[in-house]
């Protein structure tokens, strides 16, 4: 009798773990299609598993606003769940992080990560979409910003030779699969009053929405307001390039 209640307990058990992993990945389903209300109010009842349960710990990075903390989290999930089924996901969700934000050698790194721990993944084909540039790490494609008054960034003067503004960095505070979290940057950003813009990149199959803020002559400058901004709303704001 004893044996009897403890395998129903088990089968209990397992159905209970199935159904919820059933609903997290239906959450899942839902953020991908832009709805972000169902999956908050279920990580909000359920974020005292977050530490124990792999299905929360994984929803709770997917729903991280900030870009940098997302890919700790996904960092943290792989090293306490390296074989879970939501692992491979984790994997690509880092390298299309590492890739949206112009770390093209890091994103290498973990696609050939992904590669050869999974190499049956769905995610590898849209991995493979993607061409890397071969000029390392520093290339990033950042949007141009319009001009603002902007009364926190530092002055740009004209290039009076060929009568263009000689702007060269931008400095990109945040990169999120999800167009609420950046919208949200965005707003806080301009309560601070620094004027940002929002450009989305394509990252194998995954539209990244990119928050920039300020335009400069100078990496230095950039810097300047790196270090405001990331005191200021607890980020991991960095300067990149302005393409042409």
């Amino acid at each position: 009798m004893k044996i009897k209640i403890i395998s129903i307990q088990i089968i209990f058990l397992s159905s209970f773990i199935f159904c919820q992993s059933e609903k997290v990945i239906e959450l899942l389903e839902e953020i991908e299609s832009g709805s972000l209300k169902s999956s908050i109010e279920y990580l909000k009842e359920n974020s005292s598993k977050v530490s124990s349960d792999p299905d929360i710990f994984y929803l709770d990075a997917v729903l991280t606003e900030d870009g940098k903390t997302a890919l700790d989290k996904y960092s943290a999930f792989l090293e306490k769940f390296p074989d879970h089924y939501f692992a491979d996901a984790a994997m690509f969700n880092i390298y299309s992080y590492y890739y949206s934000t112009g770390l093209y050698v890091k994103a290498n790194e973990w696609f050939a990560k992904l590669e050869s721990e999974f190499p049956r993944s769905k995610y590898i084909p849209l991995a493979k979409k993607i061409e890397s540039p071969s000029s390392g790490e520093n290339d990033n494609a950042a949007a141009e910003l319009p001009e603002g008054n902007n009364e926190n960034a530092v002055p740009v003067p004209e290039n009076t030779d060929n009568g263009l503004t000689a702007y060269k960095f931008t400095v990109q505070a945040g990169a999120f699969i999800n167009k609420f979290n950046a919208e949200k940057l965005k707003a806080d950003l301009k309560k601070e009053k620094y004027d940002a813009v929002i450009t989305e990149k394509n990252v194998g199959g995954s539209i990244f929405n990119i928050v920039t803020t300020g335009k400069f002559r100078t990496e230095q400058e950039a810097e300047e307001l790196v270090k405001k901004i990331n005191e200021k709303l607890k980020i991991s704001a960095r300067v990149t390039e302005i393409t042409q």
